[in-house]
Formats: C-alpha cells, sequence, structure tokens
C-alpha cells in the first residue's frame, strides 16, 4: 500500500467517526419511541426514566421540544 493511500484511509476513518458523533444525540433522541413502547408492554422501568432523564428536563425548558417528543411517543404506542 503507498503512502498516499495510507492518508486517504485514514481521512475517511476520521470523517466516518465524525458523522457518527454528530448522529449519535440524533440517535438518542429517536430511540426514545421505541423504548417507550417496550417499556408500555412491560411496565416501567427504572432504568429508562434515568437514561432519559435529559429529554425530560429539555422538555421541561422548552415547551416546542416538549410538544415533539410527546407527538413522537404517541406515535410509537399506537
Amino acid at each position: 500500500m503507498s503512502e498516499h493511500d495510507d492518508k486517504r484511509g485514514g481521512s475517511g476513518c476520521a470523517i466516518g467517526a465524525a458523522l457518527a458523533f454528530l448522529f449519535l444525540p440524533v440517535l438518542y433522541v429517536l430511540s426514545i419511541g421505541p423504548v417507550a413502547m417496550v417499556a408500555n408492554h412491560n411496565d416501567s422501568l427504572l432504568w429508562i426514566s434515568v437514561v432519559y432523564y435529559p429529554l425530560e428536563l429539555l422538555g421541561e425548558s422548552c415547551q416546542p421540544f416538549d410538544d415533539a417528543i410527546r407527538w413522537y411517543i404517541k406515535l410509537w404506542m399506537g
């Protein structure tokens, strides 16, 4: 493998890692819907309230965000 190929692979890996890091918060927020659906069928689980507490705090301080999250959870609850 040439030196040019090594540099190109390294930058591609860095870009991939940066994109993954940027999408983690989006995946975190979107995961609340499926988790709420599972929790609804298995009673409340304490770990869910701990993991999603930051979203609860954000919802308390930002009404549009709270409305959007509640709407999204209702989509999953069917």
